[in-house]
């Protein structure tokens, strides 16, 4: 079994501890999922919206975090209700 992480709290939620129990992706249980592609562009699944947009500047809410990206020539390549394509030139990214 694999080691589940704990969050700012030190307490797991019950989708994480679902998802280590039954070794299951935890993105099945709502938990985001980050898919960065170099430099370039990044996907996140399972975001709940947008807190701030702008060319310099990304911040999305997620059910345990917040996620910032930041660089230059940031737009959103596509989006849907659970999931965001963000392209541009990523420098950082930011988890709180």
């Amino acid at each position: 079994m694999r080691n589940a992480k704990k969050n700012n709290s030190g307490k797991l939620s019950f989708g994480e501890k679902a998802a280590e129990a039954l070794e299951l992706p935890k993105e099945m249980f709502g938990m985001p999922k980050a898919v960065i592609y170099g430099r370039r562009e990044i996907s996140i699944e399972n975001f709940d919206s947008i807190l701030e947009f702008g060319e310099m500047k990304i911040r999305l809410k997620t059910k345990t975090y917040h996620l910032t990206i930041m660089g230059s020539r940031l737009n959103i390549k596509n989006i849907s209700p659970d999931m965001i394509r963000i392209s541009g030139e990523i420098a950082n990214i930011e988890f709180t």
